[in-house]
């Protein structure tokens, strides 16, 4: 059986010409960073735009930079839409290239929609079979979970914020989720381990201070953190497909022992999750659109 990774692959310089090949069937070409993202996106695009646009597919074009090269140079008048994560420079609030088709999600990254208690719910009653909604809902506690356990990520992430805009040669993000995790037994899946956690900060926060101060740390520290507490959710902040991914992997684990494919949890989250934040881009869809048809209509 053939698998994924032996399939033949486009060179780059023919990856924009897949929407080209697609403009009979769809209103609008949409340009995304990551090919293991296509799926789930077309599933969260499908879902936002099914009543007013056509959309069959989304086209990956293997990383930021090169997204952003491709959207430099796309010049056809078909409409088209590239979509940014927005990383650590958007927790940052650092300014990005003003591009026409640009759009640049307004979160950390586009997993972060998925974080979503009524995605969770769905999952935990399908892997179960045993709870009802009301009771998966109560069970899960989702407001305790985030405030408890997901609100210490949103500190560390202002931290790595801080040091991305300081001192970016640290490590921060590369850290990854496995290093601040703790585990009672083989049985039970893991949790944050809050300790960890503050000790990784402490770490940046010194080595921050030995190479630009303190006060130049604490004024960045505090502009930061204030952005991040002005957004409609804090927790977008935190990258959704390193930390809070998993952390939902794990919090499913807790309610059923199946195994759990990482693809298949992120494409049934983004079945089910709410999809209100996704208005913005919504939006921007329409009017680029809307955009193109009336620079083509005659006068």
């Amino acid at each position: 059986m053939m698998n994924n990774s032996s399939l033949p692959q486009l060179p780059e310089r023919s990856l924009t010409s897949q929407g080209v090949l697609y403009r009979p069937l769809q209103d609008i070409e949409i340009y995304v960073e990551d090919e293991e993202s296509k799926a789930f996106y077309n599933e969260l695009v499908g879902r936002l735009t099914d009543a007013e646009l056509r959309i069959k597919s989304v086209f990956p074009l293997r990383g930021k930079l090169k997204l952003l090269e491709e959207c430099k140079k796309f010049n056809a008048e078909h409409p088209a839409l590239f979509l940014l994560d927005g990383d650590l420079d958007w927790v940052a609030g650092k300014e990005f290239p003003s591009l026409e088709r640009l759009f640049v999600h307004p979160c950390y990254c586009v997993e972060n929609y998925l974080f979503c208690d009524q995605a969770m719910v769905e999952l935990i009653v399908e892997n179960t079979g045993t709870l009802t909604r009301d009771d998966a809902r109560e069970k899960l506690n989702w407001k305790h979970m985030r405030q408890a356990h997901v609100g210490p990520l949103v500190d560390l992430f202002i931290d790595f914020a801080v040091a991305h805009s300081l001192y970016p040669e640290l490590p921060t993000i590369s850290t990854g989720i496995g290093a601040l995790l703790k585990q009672k037994s083989r049985k039970t899946p893991p949790d944050l381990d809050i300790d960890k956690i503050t000790y990784l900060r402490n770490q940046i926060y010194k080595k921050v201070v030995d190479v630009k101060g303190k006060d130049e740390y604490e004024k960045k520290h505090q502009n930061i953190s204030q952005r991040v507490r002005d957004l409609g959710d804090s927790c977008d902040a935190v990258s959704g497909k390193s930390y809070l991914i998993p952390f939902q992997m794990f919090v499913l684990k807790r309610f059923s022992s199946q195994n759990i494919n990482r693809c298949s949890f992120i494409f049934r989250l983004a079945k089910y999750c709410r999809i209100d934040k996704l208005e913005p881009l919504k939006e921007a869809l329409l009017n680029e659109v809307i955009r193109r048809k009336k620079g083509s209509s005659p006068e």
